[in-house]
């Protein structure tokens, strides 16, 4: 949340850039996530919004953390 903030703060756009910015960091996860019933959560770290990484996904069961793969190729680190 705070690399959110500091986002919108950076870029001026303030509370209501916080959506953009959370938009933007989930967009290709939001694509992916209705073809994975089996993953139960999506964490998204400051590497996510700062473009350094992509959310990683937590499948059922809570063992297996896998990063979401971007159709823009990013990976984290």
């Amino acid at each position: 949340m705070r690399a959110i903030a500091a986002t919108a703060i950076r870029q001026g756009t303030g509370a209501r850039g916080l959506r953009a910015i959370i938009e933007r960091t989930l967009q290709d996860t939001m694509f992916q996530l209705p073809s994975m019933p089996d993953v139960t959560q999506v964490i998204v770290d400051k590497a996510s919004v700062t473009g350094a990484g992509v959310p990683k996904m937590v499948r059922s069961g809570g063992v297996d953390t896998q990063e979401m793969r971007s159709v823009r190729g990013r990976r984290a680190a």
